[in-house]
């Protein structure tokens, strides 16, 4: 889409979609009660929401919105995986981590890191995925 030397005072696009079914990107700034949602998604080529970035994606302890990405495997909508201003959560737990091609049978998780080199400071620390308590 392109808007080349457009000159557009008060235009209000309300929604925008790439496509109308099927896979596509649907852009929307109000829902149907005009209220502002602000979010854009992602469907996959059967028409199923796959990845949406949206304004109220989680929110913090006292109920307020923050902003994030969620993804979801079509074929199971009720595990996503959630990144925010509060971290990242998978529920997923179907991740093909290592391929058995690379000569490492396959795992299931939810959340899979890969170490490629080893820390050589006999100090250091060295993980695939790492977390640390700092209270």
């Amino acid at each position: 889409m392109f808007a080349e030397n457009a000159d557009i005072t008060n235009l209000r696009v309300e929604s925008l979609k790439t496509e109308n079914t099927g896979q596509r990107v649907e852009i929307i700034a109000y829902d149907e009660n005009d209220d502002p949602v602000h979010n854009i998604r992602f469907f996959n080529e059967n028409g199923d929401l796959a990845v949406e970035v949206d304004q109220d994606i989680d929110s913090d302890f006292e109920g307020n919105p923050i902003a994030g990405i969620k993804a979801s495997n079509p074929g199971d909508i009720d595990k996503p995986s959630v990144m925010s201003g509060n971290g990242v959560f998978s529920s997923g737990s179907a991740s093909d981590v290592v391929s058995a091609s690379a000569g490492i049978p396959k795992h299931n998780c939810s959340i899979g890191g890969r170490l490629d080199q080893r820390n050589i400071d006999p100090n250091g620390v060295s993980a695939g995925v790492m977390g640390w308590n700092i209270k």
